[in-house]
């Protein structure tokens, strides 16, 4: 059985992402669905507060956001690498598919023709939920919402930025083979993709519907299992945290001295620094360059550990 738990739900363009990169790497994991909107009981369990999706879980650490996750993976099996480009280069173009080119996608799959698709079979009710649910994640956030003419022009510029990089011939956007970037990326067209009154506006750019197909020719691994929420919860009861170990694997460079201003044993509080601000509160066991990792107990789940990333994320002593 898979030591992976990933606790998502499957319309999740984040998600997306890392089920993706469990494809490429074949990976075993089970799966966790998650509510779509708060609350979140079972997972809030796990990670004190932080409540996007997706979290990876394996036993009784808990994997925020898909940046450690994608590291994480990579440490975890080789095979293929994902972080074989310049680390500045790829950082910088992960943010732009996850900020820029995510914001306009999402502006246009939020528009009246695309949540027609998108809700197709949901109530009234549903739908208000889901909106509502966005727009308090949203309060306060530094994420630019668009209208739909601003997304499709938006769009259209960064439908042509990749058209002409993959313009060489190049299979992947890094070069001969896929790396982190093609999974930053591959979420966002998927989410219009998936709408059909939305595809077309992805046709005048063959070389992208190129790209497209080959990240699809990856293929898609199916959990081995589905567990409950109260299910991973006693996963995580019945383990003791690794965080030594995660560490290890999902930092970029474990080596690297961490911040002065921080000592393990230190109570803290981590959240995101651009919406969904949920502080996870805890004390913290592990500090590197660029992950933090923080216990905390919580009377359904025991003692488990909560990983971050430090790149998007506020740590302050509490």
């Amino acid at each position: 059985m898979s030591e992976l738990i990933l606790h998502h739900y499957p319309l999740s363009p984040f998600a997306e992402k890392v089920r993706r990169i469990l494809a490429a790497k074949q990976l075993p994991w089970q799966a966790v669905l998650v509510p779509m909107v708060a609350p979140k009981p079972d997972l809030v369990a796990l990670t004190g507060g932080y409540r996007r999706t997706p979290v990876l879980q394996i036993g009784a650490d808990l994997l925020c956001d898909t940046a450690l996750i994608a590291r994480f993976l990579d440490g975890l099996s080789a095979e293929p690498p994902l972080f074989a480009e310049p680390p500045l280069l790829t950082t910088a173009l992960v943010r732009w598919a996850e900020t820029e080119l995510f914001g306009a996608a999402m502006g246009l799959c939020f528009q009246p023709a695309g949540q027609a698709s998108l809700f197709e079979g949901w109530s009234a009710e549903q739908r208000a939920a889901l909106l509502q649910d966005r727009r308090r994640m949203a309060e306060g956030g530094t994420r630019l919402r668009m209208n739909g003419q601003d997304a499709a022009t938006a769009l259209q510029c960064h439908l042509e930025l990749l058209a002409g990089h993959l313009a060489d011939g190049r299979a992947w956007l890094p070069g001969d083979r896929p790396g982190i970037v093609d999974f930053a990326v591959w979420p966002s067209l998927w989410s219009i993709r998936r709408l059909p009154p939305l595809a077309p506006v992805l046709s005048p750019w063959p070389a992208v519907l190129d790209w497209m197909a080959r990240m699809a020719a990856i293929g898609e691994a199916p959990p081995d299992q589905v567990l409950t929420g109260a299910e991973a919860i006693d996963v995580a009861h019945q383990s003791e945290p690794q965080y030594e170990r995660i560490m290890t694997l999902a930092s970029a460079r474990p080596d690297r001295p961490a911040p002065a201003s921080l000592a393990p044993g230190a109570r803290v509080e981590v959240m995101p620094n651009d919406n969904a601000f949920d502080p996870v509160a805890g004390v913290l066991v592990g500090l590197a360059a660029d992950h933090v990792a923080i216990e905390r107990e919580d009377a359904r789940a025991g003692r488990v550990v909560v990983h971050f990333p430090r790149l998007g994320y506020t740590v302050k002593s509490v």
